[in-house]
C-alpha cells in the first residue's frame, strides 16, 4: 500500500502527512483528501475524518464502509484501534505520529508521552511561564484546550475576534462564552462554551456582527478595508416571506446598507462602487438555505468570494459582470483556492456551464 513519506529533516515536524512515497505524489494530501495503495489490481481510495483536535478518528473507503477506527483517551493514548488494512496509518492523536517502537508522539520540539501524559523534554520557554511546569501538556486540560497560532477562528456573538486554534482547517466558529485559563510567551490557552459553525442553522447574528466578522478577516488577510464603504462589509440579512404571494424573501435587517429588497435568487454577495467606495454587500441567507450559507463559513471562502472576487476584482480592477471568467482564473490562481470547500468549487463550476457567457473565456 502507498504510505506517507516522511520528514527526516533534522528540526523539521512531520506532522500530517505532506507527500508520500513514489509512485504517487499527491500535491497536498491532508485529512479529508485521501491516499490510494498501489498493489491492488483496483484503485482504492481512503478518507481521512478528524475530530476537533485535528485526532484522526475515522478511515473509509471510497464506498463509506470503516477500514480503520482509533478513539482516544484525553491525551492521546489509544483507547480503541481497530483497522481491516495490513497498513497502519502513523498519524493519530492531534495529527501527529505515533512512534510504533517508543509510543510517543513526535510534536517538533519534542516528545509527548501520552500515557503518562507529560512532555518527554522541558518546554525550551519555561523560564518565561515559572507558575506552569515545563513538562506540562495543554496546562492539563487537553480536551478543553485551544491553541490560537493555526486556522480556525472564534468570534463572539457579536463579532468581535477572539483567536485563532492549532487546527488545518479554517472554519469560522461563533461562541458564547470565553475564558483565558493559562498564558505562556507565545500562547494563550482558551476555554469556550457554545461553540458553533457561523452556518449553523442555529446561528443568527445580528446584521452589524455578520459585518465586523467578514470585515475582520479581510483585514487580517491584507485587504485594505478603509476602501470600503464606512470601511466595513456591508449586510443585508434575509428570511424567505411566509405570505402567499410576493417576492421570495423579507427583509430581516441591514447594516451598512440601504437595501433594495431582491425578489428571489439573492447573490451571495455583490459589489457597486459608491463615492469612490467599495461597497461590497454579503447577503445573509435565510437558515433553511445551508448551501448558500455555506459559501462563506471558511476563512479560505471568504478570502476567494469576498477578497479576491468582490474586492479585488469587482471593487479594485473594475471587472463587470460579464467578463466573470476573469476573476474566475483569478481565484483559483489565488492560494486560497486550494482550501476552499468542495461546495464552493461545485457552485463556480455550475456558474461555467449555466453562464458560459460569463463564465468562460471568449
Amino acid at each position: 500500500m502507498q504510505t506517507p513519506k516522511h520528514n527526516t529533516k533534522e528540526g523539521n515536524t512531520p506532522g500530517t502527512p505532506v507527500s508520500w512515497n513514489e509512485p504517487s505524489n499527491p500535491d497536498d494530501p491532508q485529512a479529508g483528501y485521501g491516499y490510494i495503495p498501489n498493489d491492488t489490481t483496483t484503485e482504492e481510495t481512503f478518507f481521512f475524518h478528524s475530530d476537533h483536535l485535528g485526532s484522526t478518528s475515522y478511515i473509509t473507503d471510497d464506498k463509506g464502509n470503516i477500514t480503520q477506527y482509533d478513539a482516544y483517551l484525553p491525551y492521546g493514548e489509544l483507547l480503541v484501534d481497530e483497522h481491516s488494512s495490513t497498513e497502519e496509518m502513523p498519524y493519530k492523536f492531534n495529527g501527529k505520529e505515533l512512534d510504533e517502537e517508543t509510543g510517543l508522539y513526535y510534536y517538533g520540539a519534542r516528545y509527548m508521552e501520552p500515557v503518562a501524559s507529560i512532555w518527554y523534554g522541558v518546554d525550551p520557554l519555561a523560564e518565561k511561564n515559572v507558575a506552569t511546569s515545563g513538562y506540562v501538556y495543554t496546562l492539563d486540560n487537553p480536551i478543553h484546550m485551544v491553541d490560537p497560532d493555526g486556522r480556525d477562528s472564534y468570534y463572539t456573538k457579536n463579532g468581535s475576534f477572539v483567536f485563532k486554534n492549532l487546527a488545518k482547517t479554517d472554519h469560522i466558529y461563533i461562541i458564547s462564552k470565553f475564558k483565558v485559563i493559562g498564558r505562556s510567551k507565545r500562547k494563550i490557552y482558551y476555554k469556550v462554551w457554545g461553540c458553533r459553525q457561523i452556518d449553523d442553522k442555529n446561528v443568527s447574528l445580528s446584521p452589524r456582527a455578520y459585518s465586523k466578522i467578514y470585515t475582520n478577516v479581510l483585514k487580517r488577510k491584507g485587504y485594505k478595508t478603509n476602501k470600503l464603504k464606512n470601511n466595513a462589509v456591508s449586510i443585508v440579512k434575509l428570511n424567505y416571506n411566509t405570505k402567499s404571494d410576493g417576492p421570495e424573501y423579507e427583509l430581516a435587517g441591514t447594516y451598512n446598507h440601504d437595501a433594495v429588497l431582491p425578489w428571489s435568487d439573492a447573490p451571495v454577495a455583490e459589489t457597486n462602487k459608491e463615492k469612490n467606495k467599495i461597497q461590497l454587500t454579503v447577503f445573509i441567507h435565510p437558515t433553511g438555505d445551508s448551501e448558500r450559507r455555506s459559501y462563506l463559513s471558511t476563512e479560505s471562502n471568504v478570502e476567494s468570494v469576498l477578497g479576491v472576487h468582490e474586492f479585488t476584482g469587482h471593487g479594485e480592477l473594475g471587472i463587470n459582470s460579464g467578463q466573470h471568467w476573469k476573476i474566475l482564473q483569478m481565484q483559483r490562481r489565488h492560494p486560497s483556492w486550494g482550501q476552499t470547500t468542495q461546495s464552493l468549487k461545485e457552485l463556480y463550476k455550475y456558474l461555467e456551464y449555466n453562464k458560459p457567457s460569463e463564465y468562460v473565456k471568449h
